[in-house]
């Protein structure tokens, strides 16, 4: 199991007190020790909760993860809430600076985003993104809970999920230390500055979901249409096949489809 190094994480940042880390060697998710943390403390400054291994990670609606690869990323990061935002802007921009810092990384292969938390390489799924507002150890107060899980250095899927899931594939040399701190202190800048909303343009173009017709399943009901585009606040916009426009926020998704895509997720 490669171990994190505290050090070399809180090296890339140009001031050690801005953040504090946690690292463990394995944990049954990190978004689940991230909220634990903070019931008992308060969140004045960027908490990055990472380990080796985690057991019980998952995405939106409680859906698993897939099973954790020996250099997967597994990470939380804990953002204090100081000013009004929009929340359905907190996913667009977390997905744009991690794709940014991929494409950095792994300058050979192609990402981008399915609408709304879904990181993309080569048009599988290599990633999620899952954003919570949590309570705080201080009454009427809550943080922002940000989960990044990446699949790297995975060989092979189950069937089922061949033709949905990927990898991101690197040598066993491969430094996630750097990767995750750069992801963290990018992250951490947008809620320092409350600029969520400054990544929306750049969200549009690494969206892979817009111009195509898609399947939206929102508890009972279905929406077949194309998408035309990601509103201010980060909902989707889509022009039904009956000609109607309806904009679907990411709350009340359960499944978003694009039946003519290579990615089948």
């Amino acid at each position: 199991m490669q171990k994190f190094d505290k050090q070399r994480i809180l090296s890339t940042f140009s001031c050690s007190s801005e953040i504090d880390i946690h690292i463990k060697d394995q944990v049954g998710s990190t978004d689940d020790w991230g909220k634990a943390f903070a019931l008992q403390h308060v969140i004045d400054k960027t908490n990055l909760f990472v380990a080796a291994n985690q057991t019980s990670g998952h995405g939106r609606l409680g859906r698993a993860f897939v099973p954790a690869s020996v250099l997967g990323i597994y990470m939380s990061i804990l953002l204090p809430i100081k000013n009004r935002f929009l929340p359905g802007l907190v996913t667009t921009s977390v997905a744009v600076v991690t794709v940014n810092v991929l494409k950095e990384f792994f300058p050979r292969y192609s990402f981008g985003v399915k609408w709304i938390n879904d990181i993309l390489i080569e048009n599988r799924k290599c990633g999620g993104i899952l954003t919570e507002l949590i309570p705080t150890k201080v009454s009427k107060h809550k943080a922002i809970d940000i989960g990044i899980g990446l699949n790297v250095g995975y060989a092979r899927f189950d069937s089922d999920l061949e033709k949905k899931a990927g990898s991101i594939p690197v040598a066993n040399t491969f430094n996630r230390d750097v990767l995750v701190a750069k992801i963290a202190q990018q992250v951490s800048k947008i809620g320092k500055n409350n600029t969520y909303s400054k990544y929306l343009p750049e969200y549009r173009q690494v969206c892979r979901t817009l111009k195509k017709r898609i399947e939206v399943q929102s508890g009972n009901k279905k929406y077949v249409g194309v998408a035309l585009d990601v509103g201010e606040d980060g909902s989707l916009i889509v022009q039904l096949d009956n000609s109607r426009i309806k904009r679907i926020d990411s709350q009340e998704v359960t499944k978003v489809l694009c039946p003519n895509d290579e990615y089948e997720g």
